[in-house]
């Protein structure tokens, strides 16, 4: 109000309340025309983006009431000058850590999302299974992360098969570098145990995740295989913070098993499918190691490809 008293109009022009916005968070309003100096120190500072930076209402109060007086001396100025500079420091390194901790929260909340979409998947198939196969055991057990989060691990057994979705963690952001964000990753495996067939367990990434549009997270499956490895089984799951290297136009030894492919959360029926034909065939003691791969086509189909 105090910058479109002296100046006749707003900082900060936009065409819609997103630019705006935008603006009002990360813009530095201009420089006020007015040549008394006091009231530009008063009004700049009033105007810094972090509220920590921004002076008490009763120093306003008394600075505006001396605000006309003559110009200061040259060693008042001098200070003056100093304290601006010193400030608009001050208030950035705030601005900064207040922009951090938003990007916190967001991601703690986007988190809560994907515990809670995850969920719905993992019951999915779970009761689908223990709906149409009445001898399968289900089973829930906790593990802590190096960083002290609890995981939850649900299983579902029947004969030789033991199929495991291991709940969502938060991944940090400063672990990992790539094309897109990815607030969470999980997985989902399925273990055979049978001396009838040398193929052990199969198993693929989840990751909550905005690899198709900025900011539209979803569920989103992909695994992965070493061609330089052959003793590793694959397809397997891998962690966002090791695996960046598949996602660049360079030659790895680190490829796709399986494509990036998004979940659908109201109606995942072919990944419900898919994976319960799987279990079946792993009861059995009748899954074997694929042989082709990528068990689809690979499209580089996330944004930044």
């Amino acid at each position: 109000m105090a910058y479109e008293l002296l100046e006749g109009h707003l900082p900060f022009k936009g065409d819609t309340a997103a630019e705006l916005r935008e603006m009002h968070l990360n813009t530095t309003p201009p420089d006020l025309s007015i040549e008394v100096p006091q009231l530009q120190l008063i009004v700049g500072l009033c105007l810094y983006k972090a509220p920590g930076a921004r002076p008490a209402a009763d120093w306003v109060l008394q600075q505006l009431a001396h605000a006309a007086d003559a110009p200061a001396s040259p060693g008042v100025q001098q200070l003056q000058q100093v304290s601006q500079q010193y400030s608009a420091l001050h208030s950035r390194a705030l601005a900064e850590d207040e922009q951090r901790k938003t990007l916190l929260e967001r991601r703690k909340e986007l988190f809560q999302y994907a515990r809670q979409s995850f969920e719905h998947l993992r019951a999915t198939v779970q009761n689908t299974i223990v709906d149409n196969a009445p001898l399968a055991k289900t089973e829930q057990r906790y593990e802590q992360t190096n960083l002290g989060e609890k995981i939850t691990i649900s299983s579902v057994t029947l004969a030789a098969a033991r199929l495991e979705f291991v709940g969502p963690r938060i991944v940090e952001p400063e672990r990992r570098s790539g094309p897109f964000e990815v607030i969470a990753c999980a997985s989902i495996e399925l273990l055979q145990t049978s001396s009838q067939n040398e193929y052990p367990v199969r198993s693929h990434s989840l990751w909550y995740c905005d690899a198709l549009h900025e900011g539209r997270f979803e569920w989103f499956e992909l695994a992965f295989m070493d061609w330089r490895n052959h003793q590793r089984m694959a397809p397997y799951a891998a962690q966002p913070e090791e695996i960046s290297i598949t996602f660049e136009r360079v030659t790895s030894g680190t490829q796709f098993a399986w494509p990036l492919e998004q979940l659908d959360r109201a109606a995942p029926h072919e990944f419900v499918d898919r994976w319960i034909g799987w279990f079946a065939e792993a009861s059995d003691s009748k899954l074997f190691r694929p042989s082709i791969m990528p068990g689809k086509p690979v499209k580089r189909n996330w944004r930044g490809a």
